[in-house]
């Protein structure tokens, strides 16, 4: 995460009574050039963060990076 990545949303998982754990989500952007996204892709492969969207302003094209599973490319339209 960057320092001026902005907090949109919390999201709880209950895997029972007792068990809950939380997900925050958080939103920034960037103008796209070679090599911006080298450091979050590199915190994902090294498993430092998990859950990642990365996507074109308008969610035209997005490609999910979860924990524990294959990237998944998706395009709308």
């Amino acid at each position: 995460m960057r320092p001026d990545d902005t907090f949109w949303t919390g999201v709880c998982s209950e895997d029972g009574p007792g068990f809950e754990s939380w997900m925050h989500v958080y939103v920034s952007g960037t103008a796209w050039s070679v090599g911006c996204l080298d450091r979050l892709l590199r915190h994902v492969a090294d498993d430092v963060i998990a859950n990642v969207l990365v996507a074109d302003c308008c969610l035209r094209c997005y490609i999910t990076l979860l924990a524990g599973h294959e990237p998944v490319l998706a395009f709308d339209g």
